[in-house]
């Protein structure tokens, strides 16, 4: 049953969070970059969201013991991509994964079974982590909006089109907190129930976290306020020009206007992967254009 497997992995989490929580400013945006990096890794290769989710938990678990060197570090996120989509990914997923890495490598016939055994050493054999990802699909599979949920907006919450419109942005921000590192200060399930409350509260729900969603996460709202309201900062700091949406006939209303005008988006931070790609793919593909301010 779906209560059975919430607990299940509510305590899978516990046993393999393994993160560390004390590093320089220097990592600190190492990773950023990184993780990037991966992303648009699984951006070029149209991989699933979760796939690059998990491989950055194996990166995070492998960073936090050990030392590797720089030059080190996009052939082990590669392979880290490759276990994940070894793990959930399809069969066509491995094969692009697989020929990009011997790219990177210079070597058709490289073994990359021998580096895939390293980096499973490394983490123990222990795959099987679970992510914020893994427990927002979760949520959104049970159902994250509600009849009788409505917006500050003049109109009234529409039924799949607004469970829509909150499981893409529920997505983005999943994306957004996979790249600030203070997030892995806190578990999976409190970041997965943040997200959906900071995608609620950004589409302007009137109730921000209904009482179906605290029976669904068994979590009430002052457990992941502060963890909501930093997500939204993270928005915000990235994105400072956004103003509130609104639902009226304009589609282009539920673009942040940090997204729009001109041909060259504003960076995900300081990232290379732009923000009109990741909404226009991932989150919004029903719109027909998107533009950002410079």
């Amino acid at each position: 049953s779906p209560t059975v497997l919430l607990e299940k992995m509510k305590e899978k989490q516990q046993i393999n969070r393994k993160t560390r929580l004390s590093i320089s400013e220097g990592e600190i945006e190492g990773r950023r970059k990184l993780v990037d990096w991966m992303c648009e890794i699984g951006d070029s290769l149209k991989l699933n969201q979760d796939l690059v989710h998990k491989a950055v938990v194996y990166i995070d678990i492998i960073m936090s013991e050990n030392t590797i060197a720089e030059e080190d570090l996009q052939p082990l996120a590669i392979i880290c991509i490759l276990i994940s989509g070894k793990l959930i990914g399809k069969y066509t997923d491995v094969e692009k994964i697989s020929n990009l890495f011997k790219r990177r490598m210079k070597n058709p016939r490289i073994d990359i079974m021998k580096y895939e055994t390293q980096v499973l050493s490394l983490l123990g054999w222990d795959i099987q982590n679970v992510t914020p990802m893994d427990f927002l699909q979760f949520f959104i599979s049970q159902g994250i909006t509600f009849t009788n949920d409505s917006t500050n907006s003049l109109q009234k919450a529409e039924g799949e089109k607004m469970a829509k419109w909150i499981r893409q942005y529920a997505e983005f921000f999943a994306d957004l907190c996979l790249q600030e590192y203070l997030f892995l200060g806190n578990d999976s399930l409190h970041v997965a129930a943040a997200i959906i409350a900071a995608a609620r509260k950004f589409l302007k729900y009137k109730k921000i976290w209904a009482p179906e969603l605290q029976t669904l996460t068994t979590l009430q709202f002052r457990d992941i306020e502060e963890i909501m309201e930093s997500i939204l900062q993270c928005y915000q700091k990235q994105f400072p020009i956004s103003k509130p949406i609104s639902f009226g006939k304009n589609k282009e209303n539920l673009i942040p206007t940090s997204t729009r005008a001109g041909s060259t988006c504003k960076k995900y931070g300081k990232t290379t992967v732009t923000i009109k790609r990741y909404i226009q793919r991932h989150y919004l593909s029903t719109l027909t254009q998107l533009h950002c301010t410079p």
